[in-house]
């Protein structure tokens, strides 16, 4: 099996496409709070990278990399419940990937 198999490349990319415009639009304005490590519970880190405005830390201590500070789990209900990007992965782009995949 290759990876265009399951992530065909213009399908993906729209995915991705209109995930980028969702997280803008509905992450934001949210508050978000900083986490400690989920895997140790350390609180020193350092950025990893910044992704659709999304921080990721790595830890310091287990090297665990964890998205944080982050919305409230309300706001990700939100995102998966009514954003373009989850509608189109539902109906458009695991239908045609979904035989493959198994």
């Amino acid at each position: 099996m290759k990876e265009a198999d399951i992530r065909p490349a213009g399908l993906h990319d729209e995915y991705i496409r209109l995930s980028q415009i969702d997280a803008e639009r509905i992450f934001n304005s949210s508050s978000r709070q900083s986490i400690v490590c989920p895997g140790c519970l350390a609180k020193e880190f350092k950025t990893a990278f910044v992704k659709f405005g999304f921080e990721f830390r790595e830890c310091k201590h287990c090297a665990s990399l964890y998205q944080s500070p982050r919305p409230a789990v309300s706001e990700f209900e939100h995102f998966y419940e009514k954003s373009d990007s989850a509608t189109y992965w539902a109906k458009e782009f695991f239908p045609k990937v979904a035989e493959a995949r198994r």
